[in-house]
């Protein structure tokens, strides 16, 4: 009878911390998705006054894209911009991607990043989860992504927040 008792309080105890862990799985991600929200809005009312002027030439296109490689938080948190085919137009992070069609490009689990990224742009913008490279230590990372589109130049602005964190914490 001991035993059983036993074996039912440590499952009960299994339990309770699997589903601790999770609700703080929840609220971490859900911090990450305001701090997201906030960071895209930072960076949208930092271009806006250059891109309702209206111009479409490539000064100000330019001017935009640069404003953009500036702003960002931290070494691991940067803005990114590809046009709606997948072109990248700006990486603060990863130079080499610009003016690469990566449309096809695909994670090491198989989701193509990039086409994900701009399916959710394209419908109103959002969360998305994927892998990419995290630059401060150059390995393949859980990232959660916000994508949101700059209609009338056709570009998808985003960035996004590394998951290791989370993961690490919450095991």
């Amino acid at each position: 009878a001991l035993a059983m008792i036993a074996w039912a309080v440590q499952a009960e105890q299994n339990s309770l911390a699997e589903r601790r862990r999770l609700q703080l799985r929840t609220a971490f991600m859900s911090a990450k998705q305001e701090e997201l929200r906030h960071y895209v809005a930072l960076a949208l009312s930092t271009v806006s006054p250059i891109y309702n002027l209206g111009r479409d030439d490539e000064s100000t296109k330019k001017q935009v894209m640069q404003r953009l490689a500036n702003l960002d938080y931290g070494p691991d948190g940067y803005f990114f911009l590809y046009n709606l085919e997948g072109v990248n137009l700006m990486h603060p992070r990863q130079p080499e991607l610009v003016g690469r069609n990566l449309i096809e490009m695909r994670d090491s689990g198989g989701e193509p990043t990039i086409r994900m990224l701009l399916e959710r742009a394209r419908s109103g913008g959002g969360f998305v989860v994927y892998r990419w490279r995290k630059p401060s230590k150059q390995v393949e990372t859980p990232k959660l992504g916000y994508v949101t589109v700059l209609e009338r130049w056709g570009w998808m602005i985003g960035t996004g927040l590394y998951l290791d964190d989370i993961d690490e914490f919450t095991q």
